[in-house]
């Protein structure tokens, strides 16, 4: 029988995280496993968020008034801040955001029909 990592032996970071960020498991008794269907969210993320939508307007990033640049400042900073994390290069790369993988799939797919046949 194979012995397991010291580093992954002691979970103490591990079960830090679950009681700050995910408490709502073990008080609903949850094991969750699915993450390759979607990401569980964070309760930091949740706090986060909720404190950004009761101090912000969002709008149409598509439109011209304050509420929709508002949102087009902050989709430009999201898409900057991914291309930051990659190190890529805004010249060669460029960020699109899509509802979920399953449309980013698609999108990859469509484009690169015309492209492959």
């Amino acid at each position: 029988m194979r012995t397991v990592p010291s580093a992954l032996a002691d979970h103490t970071l591990l079960d830090a995280l679950r009681h700050s960020e995910y408490a709502r498991l073990d008080a609903q008794g949850h094991t969750y496993l699915d993450y390759t269907g979607g990401a569980l969210y964070a309760e930091s993320q949740v706090r986060e968020h909720l404190e950004l939508l009761q101090r912000a307007v969002f709008g149409n990033p598509h439109s011209g008034n304050p509420a929709s640049q508002y949102a087009t400042a902050q989709v430009l900073r999201a898409r900057d801040a991914v291309l930051r994390f990659f190190n890529a290069d805004t010249e060669e790369y460029g960020v699109v955001f899509t509802a979920n993988a399953t449309a980013a799939l698609k999108l990859v797919a469509g484009s690169t029909k015309s492209i492959m046949w």
